[in-house]
C-alpha cells in the first residue's frame, strides 16, 4: 500500500462522513454519521515496519518462486543447468532482501519480477537502470512508450556514447549528466526523457552535452584519465586516431577549465 493510497482512503472516509452528516435529519443521525466517519478514518492504518518487512520479503519470495517454476519447466536445460540457474536466482533474491534491510527501505521498495519495465506500475514516473551494458539497456527501452516517464536515469558500465547516440537518434531530450568516481572507477550517468528535441552533434554524443558545459572537477579527472589512456596507445602505436583524440581532449579541457 502506497502513501498516496492511504491518504486517498482517509480522504474518502472523511468526505463520506461529511456527506452523511449533511444528509442527516436528526441529532442522533448526525452523531451516528460522525461516529462511523471517525471509525472509518481510524481504520485506515499505516503498515508497521514489521508488516513492511514481511511484504518486501514476500514479494521477493514470490518472484523467486515464479522464476524457479520457469526454470524447472524449461525442457532445453539439463538438471545441472536448472540447479545452477535456481541457485543464482536464489542468491539474487537473498541479495535483494539484504539490500532492502540494509538501507532501511522496507515499505519504500517493492521488488518486482519483470521482463525489463513491462510490469512496472503505471504510477511510476522515474526509471533508473544501472550497472548494465548498453545493448541490455537498449533492449529494455526499445519500442517502449517512454513518454509517461518524467525522467529516465541510466548508468551503463562503458560506451556511454552509444547510449547518447541512441537517445539522439530517437530525438529524445538529455536533461542532465554527471560523472562519478567510485573506488577508482569512473561512471557516467545520463538523465533523459522522451520529449522531442534536436539531435546531438558528434562532440555531444562523445562527451555529453551537459558535461561539456559544466565546470565539474570529476569530469575533468575523467577527461585526464581518457587522455592518459590515449597517450599510452599513441606511445605504442603512433596512430593518427589516438593523436587526434589527445588533441581533442586537451582542447575540451582548455575550453571548459581554461587549460589550468
Amino acid at each position: 500500500t502506497t502513501k498516496d493510497q492511504l491518504i486517498k482512503a482517509a480522504t474518502d472516509a472523511a468526505n463520506n462522513a461529511k456527506e452523511a452528516i449533511d444528509q442527516a435529519t436528526t441529532a442522533d443521525a448526525i452523531k451516528t454519521a460522525q461516529d462511523e466517519g471517525t471509525t472509518n478514518i481510524n481504520n485506515v492504518t499505516v503498515p508497521s515496519l514489521e508488516d513492511a518487512k514481511k511484504a518486501a520479503n514476500k514479494a521477493v519470495d514470490e518472484a523467486l518462486t515464479a522464476q524457479t517454476e520457469v526454470i524447472n519447466k524449461a525442457d532445453n536445460l539439463s538438471d545441472a543447468e536448472k540447479k545452477d540457474l535456481i541457485d543464482k536466482a536464489t542468491a539474487e533474491a537473498n541479495k535483494a532482501k539484504e539490500n532492502i534491510k540494509r538501507f532501511n527501505l522496507e515499505g519504500k521498495v517493492i521488488p518486482v519480477l519483470s521482463n525489463g519495465i513491462d510490469d512496472i506500475e503505471d504510477d511510476v514516473d522515474i526509471i533508473t537502470i544501472c550497472g548494465m551494458g548498453f545493448y541490455s539497456v537498449e533492449a529494455i527501452l526499445k519500442n517502449k512508450d517512454l513518454s509517461k516517464y518524467d525522467k529516465i536515469i541510466i548508468q551503463i558500465n562503458k560506451h556511454t556514447e552509444l547510449l547518447r547516440k541512441w537517445i539522439s537518434d530517437s530525438m529524445y531530450t538529455v536533461l542532465d549528466e554527471s560523472v562519478v568516481l567510485d573506488e577508482g572507477k569512473f561512471y557516467e550517468i545520463v538523465v533523459f526523457n522522451a520529449r522531442r528535441t534536436r539531435p546531438l552533434d558528434d562532440m555531444e554524443i562523445e562527451y555529453g552535452p551537459y558535461l561539456l558545459n559544466k565546470k565539474d572537477e570529476t569530469f575533468r579527472k575523467y577527461l585526464e584519465f581518457r587522455e592518459k589512456k590515449y597517450l599510452n596507445i599513441y606511445e605504442k602505436t603512433h596512430t593518427l586516431e589516438s593523436r587526434e583524440k589527445i588533441e581533442e581532449i586537451n582542447d575540451i579541457i582548455g575550453k571548459i577549465f581554461g587549460g589550468n
